[in-house]
Parts: C-alpha cells; structure tokens; sequence
C-alpha cells in the first residue's frame, strides 16, 4: 500500500478520509489514480524547492508570504538568522517566540554567537577554540 503524507485537497479516489494521508491500495487504484497522484506530487516538490534559496526563504517568512506545510514561521527564521550572527532581528524574533529559557532559544544565540567568532556555534568546536 502506498501512503503519502500531505496537506491541502485531496482529490476522490485517492482520499484516506483524514485529510493527513494518501493511500493507494491496489494495481486498479495505481492505474486509476496514479497520474493524479503524480501530478499533485510534482507540485508540492515545486512548492517546498524553492525554500531551498536562503534568501527567498528568509523573505518569505518575514513578509509573511504564504508556506507549504505545517510548522513555526518564527523557529525558521530564527534558525536563518542565527546562521549570520547575533542581530538585533534575531533577538526580536527570538522574543515573539515567548520562551527565553528553551532549548532552542540557548541553542539559537549559541549558534549566532558562534557565528560572529567564525566558530560554527557548534559546542564542540567553540569550547575546542577556547581552549
């Protein structure tokens, strides 16, 4: 049985009833359906590709422009950010996310001020630096 995870409109046929998966559980549903299959595929590849610029990643998720998927705007932009270094964006958007003592938030200023000392932020490589 193929199941494929997926968001937005499923079409007849191909529908798990959950709205979560697709399934296709027969050669006949294969032939039937599959080009439709296919196709839909091919669009929400085209959809997350073009996340993979950096930049137009970053600008979307500061404009607040449409993403395909589930997941926190913020926590991305934050990991993009931390990647240039300590900025006073990085904090603001740290800040919105309301929870100064979390993981990823130590994580986030960690990485950006590995950055900013060409270290990487990764521990490993900052306490190997300092010593």
């Amino acid at each position: 049985m193929l199941r494929i995870l997926v968001s937005g409109h499923i079409p007849a046929g191909i529908d798990s009833g959950d709205h979560e998966r697709w399934w296709i559980d027969s050669p006949q549903a294969l032939q039937q359906h599959g080009p439709t299959l296919r196709d839909l595929l091919s669009q929400k590849i085209t959809e997350f590709e073009q996340l993979l610029d950096r930049e137009a990643f970053k600008q979307r998720l500061s404009n607040g422009a449409p993403l395909p998927g589930d997941g926190s705007r913020e926590a991305a932009l934050a990991v993009l950010l931390a990647d240039e270094g300590p900025s006073v964006e990085l904090d603001n958007v740290l800040g919105r996310l309301h929870d100064p003592g979390s993981t990823f938030t130590r994580w986030a200023n960690m990485h950006a001020a590995g950055q900013r000392d060409g270290a990487g932020g990764h521990p490993s490589r900052t306490e190997a630096g300092s010593s």
